[in-house]
């Protein structure tokens, strides 16, 4: 979990988990117990039905308790598992299967009062080490989470150390994630064009160095300021589509040349 510092800070910004997926309060208000997240790969020709793909399970407090992705949906052989427990509000461990067996546990430990978490261990199974990272977090005056110095001691026991620095408008809303090595240089940044309501018009990501990148993604709402579609630099398109309730219905995806080539079909079940 190299980029465990931007990772952090990202989760902050709750207008991007809109644009993936429902938001936890609306899971939490219409008591949902479990989400199946059904994949129609169009662009599969002699695939005639729809594969499940993600598989997530609430408690009634509306935490992710499990969550279970089959790779196989799109031609890879694989699944994984993870099952979530927590201390009060803040998840405290992660285990993960692979394939049915177990591949890690990753544990959260914080600091009294804070929701961040300052260890972060986790251990592989199959090869019987692991990586551990230390967070140091900085405050600004507003109690806004302002940088973060992550020191990862990795697998082969080197240290990695990193910054993550996040910058607001004046209204308060993020507009920058930018994240610096040992040497102070760039690695990684992601912007926000954020409008006066506070909706993100797009997201930019770079990165830096030896594989240099540049996606761009712009976002359009509907009346109810949910995400309507998404379009990014290279033509790929997302339109979102919404249940009476406010939940995702469905999620269709275009490739550059204006072609479905996957659907995402969404079913719920709810707590009584």
């Amino acid at each position: 979990m190299n980029r465990i510092a931007i990772v952090l800070l990202v989760s902050i910004a709750a207008f991007v988990a809109k644009a993936q997926d429902n938001d936890t309060s609306l899971i939490r208000t219409l008591k949902v117990a479990e989400v199946h997240k059904k994949l129609y790969v169009h662009a599969f020709e002699s695939k005639k039905d729809s594969c499940l793909y993600t598989h997530r399970k609430f408690n009634k407090e509306g935490k992710l308790t499990y969550e279970k992705t089959d790779m196989t949906c799109m031609g890879w052989p694989s699944y994984e598992e993870m099952f979530f427990s927590y201390n009060g509000d803040l998840v405290n461990k992660i285990n993960i299967n692979r394939d049915g067996m177990p591949f890690n546990s990753i544990n959260y430990n914080y600091a009294k009062k804070s929701i961040h978490a300052d260890v972060i261990k986790t251990v592989y199974h199959q090869t019987n080490d692991s990586t551990l990272e230390r967070n140091i977090y900085f405050m600004d005056r507003k109690d806004r989470l302002d940088s973060t110095v992550t020191i990862a001691t990795l697998q082969d026991g080197s240290v990695q150390e990193k910054k993550t620095i996040a910058r607001y408008n004046k209204n308060g809303n993020l507009v920058q994630l930018f994240v610096v090595n040992e040497s102070d240089l760039p690695t990684e940044m992601v912007n926000y064009d954020v409008d006066e309501n506070g909706l993100v018009n797009s997201m930019a990501f770079t990165t830096y160095g030896e594989k240099p990148d540049f996606t761009q993604v712009f976002y359009t709402y509907d009346q109810n300021g949910r995400v309507s579609s998404s379009i990014n630099t290279i033509n790929q398109k997302t339109e979102y589509y919404y249940l009476a309730n406010g939940l995702i219905g469905n999620i269709l995806n275009y490739n550059p040349k204006g072609v479905l080539e996957a659907e995402y079909i969404f079913s719920y079940t709810h707590f009584k």
